[in-house]
């Protein structure tokens, strides 16, 4: 009687132990799988980062162009005012001239 109890004791712990090895290797392949997801994420990381600062270069262009097309506009505006001056004068001289003529 006793070593039966022996031997199922045994038993017991044998699939106390077996169970223990199972919820063990159960837990490092979850670890494993988190810092496969962990890596994943890094990387992803690295890829958005590559892509906000490709957006910030981005940003400045279009700024730096804004910047560049606001002042050629300026610059055309004042060249059409002094286009209409000019032709304002040219105008003038040329009814003075006719006058002259007449």
């Amino acid at each position: 009687m006793r070593e039966e109890e022996l031997a199922e004791a045994h038993r017991e712990r044998d699939r106390q132990r077996a169970a223990a090895e199972h919820k063990a290797q159960v837990v490092e392949e979850q670890a494993a799988e988190l810092r496969q997801k962990d890596q994943a994420l890094a990387v992803k990381e690295g890829e958005l980062q590559g892509k906000e600062t490709e957006l910030q270069r981005e940003k400045v262009a279009v700024t730096t162009l804004t910047v560049a097309l606001t002042e050629r506009d300026v610059v055309l505006k004042a060249r059409e005012a002094a286009v209409q001056h000019a032709e304002a004068a040219l105008k003038e001289k040329e009814a003075s001239l006719s006058a002259l003529w007449e």
